[in-house]
């Protein structure tokens, strides 16, 4: 195949390993001869025509950094049919052959609607939530709770120079993945994911548990959307009589540097999306299976059951 047109995006929340994917996207185009789109802030910029040319020079100090530097956006009206039927025209006026967009579920609803309506689109699962249920990983999960855990295991050796209990929310939006990761890696007693809800009081009673074994520092993980989040900061005072110390994570876990994993990986979904082009194979979800990269309909990839290990999750809860 020579002298085709593809268009890549960024969408959603920007995940570490992004920018490695785009060079291995780039690099493996220019070997094949192809003509490579950025379309700048994703389904926003689209929309707006804001496309720029890439090079193999433009992408090859972008392999470490995180974040995306093509930029990417929230864009809720993508949903709406005439917004749609805009992009299409768009595209085909641009001689685009090849969408590949580099997102979450958002951004593979959008990529679904545009294939209906005869788009060739290729997703590939960039989401530090990992809540992507066809692919065991996706782009930025093993940095978000590396970073997290670099965090959290810090800010533990302080608390228990005082005998704080100490409370880490993690991101993880609707997914449990990186709080429990989080958790086993450092060292924390008690985790609250959105898989397994857990009241206030209930971890509570944990945390007298883990008193009466003689720790008085204990460390709690939760999810971002953990709704008891205040309640539990005010029983931990009153209930447990300890004193409490909480620090919200955040966007450290988005802009921390993509771990080697990160960056292999993302370079490799790359290769594989221009792989599939160079083939004419299209509607296509690249993901993770048992360690190696499978393709998967882009219309089912939404459908699977959650990731989450609860059999991970049961060990550690005991």
């Amino acid at each position: 195949m020579k002298n085709n047109t593809v268009a890549v995006f960024t969408s959603g929340g920007d995940a570490p390993g992004m920018n490695a994917c785009i060079k291995g996207i780039v690099d493996y185009a220019f070997k094949n001869d192809m003509k490579i789109l950025a379309i700048r802030s994703g389904y926003k910029g689209l929309i707006a025509e804001d496309f720029i040319e890439l090079t193999p020079e433009m992408v090859k100090d972008n392999m470490h950094r995180a974040g995306t530097f093509i930029k990417t956006s929230r864009y809720h009206d993508f949903f709406k049919p005439e917004i749609q039927k805009k992009a299409v025209e768009i595209l085909k006026n641009h001689n685009i052959n090849y969408l590949i967009g580099i997102g979450g579920d958002g951004t593979y609803r959008g990529l679904i609607e545009l294939k209906k309506l005869g788009i060739n689109v290729i997703g590939i699962p960039g989401t530090i939530d990992n809540d992507i249920n066809y692919s065991e990983t996706s782009l930025g999960f093993d940095t978000a709770y590396n970073a997290a855990t670099e965090n959290i295991k810090a800010a533990s050796e302080s608390m228990r120079s005082f005998d704080r209990v100490f409370v880490a929310e993690v991101m993880g939006r609707h997914s449990g993945n990186i709080a429990l990761n989080v958790a086993i890696a450092s060292g924390a007693d008690i985790v609250a994911v959105p898989e397994k809800p857990i009241t206030a009081d209930n971890i509570c009673k944990k945390v007298n548990a883990v008193k009466a074994k003689g720790n008085n520092s204990p460390v709690i993980i939760v999810h971002d959307y953990y709704p008891y989040y205040d309640e539990l900061l005010n029983k931990l005072r009153n209930v447990c009589k300890l004193e409490a110390r909480s620090q919200i994570i955040g966007f450290v876990q988005r802009g921390a540097s993509p771990t080697a994993y990160d960056t292999i990986l993302g370079w490799s979904y790359g290769i594989h999306a221009i792989e599939l082009c160079l083939k004419n194979k299209f509607g296509i979800a690249i993901g993770t299976q048992n360690n190696r990269i499978f393709d998967c309909d882009i219309e089912k990839s939404l459908t699977y059951p959650s990731n989450f290990d609860i059999d991970l999750y049961n060990k550690f809860d005991i």
